[in-house]
């Protein structure tokens, strides 16, 4: 069997120097002429070329479409979170102020009182020989301010719970988001 000679390249043929191929490409497009080999290497390129834009395209629509569309419609539903947590932080906010001004009113009407009951002692203790009757009068008014200060407290420990309540819907508001904010991440 006779020996096969080497293969030098695309559109190198036994009896042609490849530099003959370079030469032939230096005159253009036009003046060149395929060989038959040289046609037959272009069109298996030309399939390559295909079957691997078919590969790539069959992977961008498979693989990354669906991961890119997963990907917005997380953040779509992150922003739509924010954008309610954001606006119940503010109607939070809304609330504390009022109970802030509703704490304050009440404390200033704690301070009046505890003055005109201490003006009231004042004045008891200087009025000598008022007998029964002002002893009854200042049972009297002593039940009515502690019952007052009985209320009062109450008014604060509503306010206080209700506060307490608010801060606790707002960290959980506010740990939930910062878990949903970094399982995107991942």
């Amino acid at each position: 069997m006779p020996a096969k000679e080497p293969r030098a390249g695309p559109g190198s043929h036994p009896g042609r120097p490849t530099q003959g191929l370079l030469a032939a490409s230096a005159q253009g497009p036009r003046t060149r002429n395929l060989t038959f080999n040289d046609e037959q290497f272009h069109v298996l390129e030309k399939i390559k070329v295909a079957e691997t834009g078919k590969i790539l395209k069959m992977s961008l629509e498979h693989e990354v479409s669906p991961s890119v569309t997963q990907l917005s419609d997380m953040l779509a539903d992150w922003y739509k979170m924010a954008q309610t947590v954001y606006l119940q932080a503010r109607i939070l906010d809304k609330d504390v102020d009022t109970f802030e001004r509703r704490l304050e009113a009440f404390v200033a009407r704690v301070v009046d009182n505890d003055h005109s009951f201490h003006d009231e002692l004042v004045n008891v203790s200087r009025v000598k020989g008022a007998g029964r009757i002002r002893g009854q009068e200042l049972k009297s008014f002593f039940r009515t301010s502690i019952k007052d200060i009985l209320s009062g407290q109450d008014e604060i420990s509503t306010v206080i719970s209700e506060n307490t309540d608010l801060i606790r819907q707002f960290n959980n508001m506010a740990k939930g988001l910062g878990e949903e904010k970094s399982e995107p991440e991942k």
